[in-house]
């Protein structure tokens, strides 16, 4: 799904592969299980909401926020970085950054200038 400004909302889906990208506006994942989750907002913001993975799941903003909130797949890697900006990463998830572990889903929240969050 690809959208030039507004909104783009994926919820309550079990699927394969999920890539949703917005040019200006809102781009959300909400109680999602798939092997890959992508989220892509050029200016605005990109949330994963209760999104569980088997491989990655990858918030990603240039100018704006990003943010991983709610459950994640237990056992999980977790990448917080936010070039030009702020990272803040909830104490529930502290123990999960950084972690290297074969065969685990990778969490990354990303962002350019802005805000990386873990909630």
């Amino acid at each position: 799904m690809e959208a030039e400004s507004n909104q783009v909302l994926v919820a309550d889906i079990k699927a394969d592969k999920i890539y949703a990208e917005v040019h200006n506006g809102r781009v959300e994942a909400r109680n999602v299980q798939a092997n890959d989750v992508f989220l892509k907002c050029l200016n605005g913001s990109a949330v994963a909401h209760n999104v569980k993975v088997v491989v990655s799941c990858t918030v990603d903003t240039l100018n704006g926020t990003s943010v991983l909130e709610g459950e994640i797949t237990k056992g999980a890697c977790l990448e917080v970085v936010c070039e030009n900006g702020m990272a803040e990463v909830c104490d529930k998830h502290k123990a999960d950054l950084g972690r290297k572990t074969n065969g685990c889903a990778h969490y990354a929240v990303h962002c350019l200038n802005g805000k990386a969050v873990v909630k």
